[in-house]
């Protein structure tokens, strides 16, 4: 399993980034957290690929529940797309969050399998500091396309 998460480093990092003082990670996002504050910033939208479902994304392993591999490999996707877009942060704000869902295919799901991780790679890019903030929260199924969901955080 330790390979499966050094491959997945390798597709979404830089090599420079492999080593844990080059990647700056949450103590970083902790220092950006006002800057949405700071410089006015009410309204942002940003793309994400496709979660994996709340089905997949736990694992039991020796009585303890912990995040799947797949689920890892999402979050450092996730960061790796946050540095390079430079999402804002939003703080401590109150918002209101909107999640557009495009699935990959037309096979049934449910939608509340989609907001988990969702909002999990919300707090843990830094976008948002807790979930405990969002004071209004909309997902809304899209026709199915390309495989992606678009997440709007508005200050309220």
């Amino acid at each position: 399993m330790r390979q499966l998460h050094r491959k997945a480093l390798r597709r979404t990092r830089p090599s420079f980034w492999l080593s844990s003082k080059a990647w700056p990670g949450r103590a970083w996002a902790r220092t950006c957290n006002h800057m949405a504050a700071m410089s006015g910033i009410r309204k942002a939208s940003v793309v994400i690929p496709w979660p994996p479902s709340v089905n997949r994304y736990w694992r039991s392993v020796n009585g303890r529940n912990i995040l799947s591999a797949e689920a890892r490999a999402y979050r450092i996707t996730l960061e790796a797309q946050a540095l390079a877009e430079r999402w804002p942060k939003f703080g401590g704000q109150r918002i209101a969050v909107q999640i557009d869902a495009w699935p990959p295919d037309r096979r049934r799901r449910d939608l509340d399998n989609v907001l988990k991780a969702t909002l999990d790679a919300g707090t843990h890019t830094g976008l948002w500091d807790d979930d405990s903030q969002i004071d209004s929260l909309t997902i809304v199924r899209r026709s199915p396309t390309t495989g992606v969901c678009s997440i709007t955080v508005e200050v309220i």
